[in-house]
């Protein structure tokens, strides 16, 4: 039999083509798929910020609570894929983590907005988990982040500053994970303690194997000031403009989910 080198020739191009086509669809589905994820992202993250805008113009004249309400629902970001090396997968969960940070603030408006209506009676902590990821079963035992996380925020001169306000800090130093928060108050109407009297027991982000792990942005709700138990000045301000008054702080949290009972009175998504 005479083979056709031709056609031989012809089938190995073919072959060859085939291959290295499927080779850049694989390319190019994986890319578009990057893509996909990465707008879908960012525009949850836009619908958050006006959910958030909106509420905190209705939390000036609304106390009902299902009037007043941002729907930002939690990013979850899945099982994290780590580099072997345990110093590359410190610096790559560092820069994760400052990169969710830096979404969480701005998304929620930079604590500079008062999305929940103040309460007549008392403070309450409510908690939006802004996103949430879970560490790799054959990853390290452990990886301790605080150190980690405060070095990549220390050369990262630009979110470092944007990121600050949201930091929480006890005895000046910041920390990035808390196992508990609560805040004191003053007996007499009218009045409250500031964000700094703060009860703060600090967590050194231990990210350990095969567990999850929340980012959470913490609206401090003071009482509002316009209530029945804000005295005269208080109930003069109601009066003559009509809208409450009442300051919101705002602080970021990584935390353990068996802890959220100690940091939020009220878990909003």
């Amino acid at each position: 039999m005479i083979k056709n080198k031709k056609g031989v020739t012809l089938t190995q191009t073919t072959l060859v083509v085939i291959i290295i086509s499927l080779f850049i669809f694989a390319i190019l589905f994986v890319f578009l798929n990057e893509l996909r994820v990465h707008t879908e992202s960012q525009t949850d993250s836009k619908k958050c910020k006006l959910e958030v805008l909106k509420a905190s113009e209705f939390s000036k004249y609304l106390d009902d609570k299902d009037f007043v309400y941002a729907k930002c629902p939690a990013k979850d970001l899945g099982t994290i894929d780590l580099s072997s090396n345990e110093d590359r997968a410190k610096k790559e969960m560092a820069v994760l983590m400052a990169d969710e940070m830096v979404d969480c603030w701005d998304k929620f408006g930079e604590g500079k907005l008062n999305p929940l209506p103040g309460e007549y009676s008392k403070r309450k902590t409510h908690c939006y988990v802004c996103s949430q990821f879970k560490m790799p079963d054959n990853s390290f035992s452990s990886l301790v982040m605080q150190g980690p996380l405060n070095t990549y925020l220390s050369i990262d001169d630009k979110n470092r500053d944007f990121l600050e306000p949201g930091i929480i800090f006890k005895n000046n130093l910041p920390f990035y994970g808390i196992e508990k928060l609560s805040y004191k108050e003053l007996w007499f109407d009218g009045w409250f303690s500031k964000a700094e009297d703060a009860i703060i027991d600090p967590w050194n982000l231990n990210l350990k194997q095969g567990k999850t792990y929340y980012l959470l942005n913490v609206f401090v709700v003071n009482k509002d000031l316009g209530g029945k138990d804000a005295g005269f000045w208080g109930t003069i301000m109601t009066a003559a403009f009509g809208f409450s008054n009442h300051d919101t702080y705002s602080k970021m949290a990584f935390i353990e989910p068996e802890k959220i009972n100690d940091v939020c009175n009220t878990l909003e998504n």
